[in-house]
């Protein structure tokens, strides 16, 4: 099935309209009781890592176009200020994960083969060239409040499916939960 085409016009009201423009350009992809918003790299590259896209995604199925709401602005505040932060344990965890690949077993010239450099703890450009940070705001019908989550992923060479791994909210700040294959979560 081939991707939506983002939607055209305004959809939400002109408060939430202009907090989203605030937050930065955005596209939308409405579906009955969901809602994906996509904004393109709004987190600045960290050293050895490429930049980070953004995406809100919405579930409501007791309304046609769920909306972000306070919840979902506030946690985006709160992971935007701790981001540069959790870059370094990004970085960690990818390249313990990159060191147990088959891949970090290359020698010299079969990097030079593949036209890519040896990956460091601090310096994973070669090996991965996508990040993603995902916001969910769930609201199940008969919940009284919605459920919030930011996941954030990676295109990595030694894993066709990349990587995602789950953030938790624990004294002030986020700390990475569970990791695992893109779409296993």
């Amino acid at each position: 099935m081939g991707k939506r085409r983002p939607a055209v016009g305004k959809a939400f009201d002109p408060t939430t309209d202009a907090r989203l423009r605030a937050v930065g350009a955005y596209d939308l992809v409405p579906d009955r009781g969901s809602c994906e918003i996509h904004f393109g790299p709004l987190l600045a590259a960290a050293e050895g890592l490429p930049a980070f896209d953004v995406s809100w995604f919405t579930y409501d199925t007791s309304v046609a176009l769920p909306a972000p709401d306070d919840g979902l602005f506030a946690l985006w505040g709160r992971y935007r200020t701790a981001h540069p932060g959790l870059c370094e344990a990004y970085c960690r965890l990818l390249f313990g994960l990159f060191s147990s690949s088959a891949q970090a077993r290359y020698d010299d010239r079969q990097w030079r083969l593949i036209r890519r450099t040896r990956p460091t703890e601090r310096d994973l450009s070669s090996v991965v060239t996508g990040a993603q940070v995902e916001l969910y705001q769930r609201q199940e019908r008969g919940e009284s409040a919605p459920a919030y989550e930011v996941q954030v992923s990676f295109a990595a060479f030694w894993d066709e499916h990349g990587v995602a791994v789950r953030l938790h909210e624990s004294g002030g700040g986020f700390v990475l939960g569970e990791w695992s294959a893109i779409g296993d979560l």
